[in-house]
């Protein structure tokens, strides 16, 4: 039995709560009759099933700096050994090997495949990023990769040549594509989820046509903006017809938790297990949200999970200021977050990542000059994960049976049943707000703390605050 069902209990008579409970205004009684049908065992069901996958040959896989092997007096500077080498910020998106209609120009990539490869990987590309002559609101994007690229293309023919030319270039070179870049931020997707899985869709089957075995990544979300997340993985993932499992071989998420994950500033003292916690939380939100999108019987929670993007202490959401790890944290944060994604079903992870020289965006540094984290790699890499502390919804008297009430997390002796909550009336200001769960939710613990409002509640529900852990 998968690790993260073992210590469920029994809810009586359990039912899955609405999302607008959990993420926004109250329910109205015109909502309530289109609440998920899901019971407690059903959506048990379905996360098992998510979880259920093992790791792939690509388990151990690296996002590398692109300054690496590349700029002058680095040719000879070579990442640690991984199975795939994720290419992205380095000039070969859509904007750049494609900067007019019909024009390719290639050497960039080109450089960059047989760079992966002198280091005896295999690349995994993100296709993306609109040029702005293909793009349908040409202002859409963020000023770093420029205007146009978070946009739709204005016709799909020029997406569909792009992928079409990419594929038929390099053939079986390329070993995987990820279908577009944390498209649940505005800053790299403005289109609808509709016009993103039309694109991802028929980019899924031109490049099998050309690479049946490559492996075909859903468009990346980002799981640390949880409201972000929820909203988009239940209008993407709902795009796919019932009872079929998607064009996808894999969802795609990036896993990095709010920067001050682990930090205690009252006391004045870090965890790396509370950072893992916190990733993991964030996990499982996603989780969640996909199972409520698709439904607990479907074929799309059969296929793998890629985390394509993680590090710590990177600075956000919003004012959330960042963190720096030491050596010895870093080995201990690397150890557990690969060790959860076993857990959790996540078939590869991807390090974010090593680089030439210190990088500020980072709160965990891999470089030449601090390579601390090498002998870890290694050590999990020839199949020696060294023992660490479990995940807090696995160790002894957390308290969690399953989060599965539409990211609500459940403990044990909770009752969140929503016939008991159908009961009462909707109440929207803050001050009812509290009343009404101190009613209904009986212990339910729940982080939601992106919206101005949530972020406020500090009024405790069964000895446990609303935000955040006691």
């Amino acid at each position: 039995m998968n690790l993260l069902v073992k210590r469920l209990v029994t809810l009586t008579a359990a039912v899955a709560l609405p999302a607008t409970l959990l993420t926004g205004p109250i329910a109205s009684p015109a909502q309530a009759a289109e609440a998920p049908t899901d019971t407690y065992n059903q959506k048990v069901k379905g996360l098992k099933r998510l979880q259920a996958s093992g790791a792939s040959p690509n388990q151990f896989s690296l996002s590398v700096a692109p300054q690496v092997g590349w700029n002058a007096g680095l040719e000879g500077l070579r990442p640690p050994a991984a199975s795939m080498y994720r290419l992205w910020d380095m000039k070969v998106a859509w904007k750049d090997v494609n900067p007019a209609q019909g024009v390719f120009t290639w050497s960039e990539l080109d450089r960059r495949v047989a760079l992966v490869e002198s280091w005896g990987g295999k690349p995994l590309l993100v296709l993306g990023l609109t040029p702005q002559w293909a793009a349908k609101d040409p202002a859409a994007g963020d000023p770093r990769w420029g205007a146009g690229t978070a946009s739709p293309p204005k016709d799909i023919t020029y997406w569909n040549d792009y992928v079409k030319s990419v594929a038929a270039r390099y053939g079986a070179r390329i070993a995987g594509y990820e279908l577009w870049n944390e498209a649940n931020l505005k800053t790299f997707w403005q289109g609808s989820t509709q016009e993103l899985y039309e694109l991802a869709a028929t980019a899924s089957s031109i490049i099998k046509a050309t690479n049946p075995a490559a492996v075909v990544l859903a468009p990346s979300t980002t799981t640390r903006l949880r409201t972000s997340a929820r909203k988009f993985t239940s209008g993407f993932a709902s795009q796919i017809p019932k009872g079929q499992k998607g064009p996808f071989d894999a969802w795609t998420i990036h896993s990095y938790p709010t920067g001050s994950a682990g930090v205690n500033f009252g006391h004045g003292t870090k965890s790396p297990r509370a950072a893992a916690d916190k990733r993991v939380d964030d996990i499982l939100n996603w989780q969640n949200a996909l199972v409520d999108a698709v439904g607990s019987d479907s074929p799309a929670l059969d296929i793998d999970i890629y985390d394509t993007e993680v590090n710590y202490g990177l600075k956000g959401p919003g004012i959330e200021p960042g963190q720096n790890w030491s050596a010895g944290e870093a080995t201990q944060l690397m150890n557990m977050t690969y060790q959860d994604s076993q857990k959790l079903g996540i078939n590869a992870t991807f390090w974010y990542q090593y680089t030439a020289t210190p990088y500020d965006l980072l709160g965990v540094q891999w470089n030449p000059s601090d390579p601390g984290l090498n002998n870890m790699w290694n050590t999990m890499r020839s199949g020696g994960m060294p023992a660490t502390a479990e995940p807090s919804f696995l160790a002894s008297g957390s308290g969690y049976a399953v989060p599965s009430f539409k990211n609500c997390f459940i403990y044990d002796g909770s009752d969140c049943s929503w016939p008991q909550a159908r009961r009462y009336r909707p109440l929207r200001h803050a001050t009812a707000y509290h009343r009404f769960h101190r009613r209904v939710l009986r212990g339910c613990e729940y982080e939601e703390c992106e919206s101005d409002r949530m972020s406020t509640l500090t009024t405790r529900i069964s000895g446990r605050r609303i935000c955040g852990k006691p």
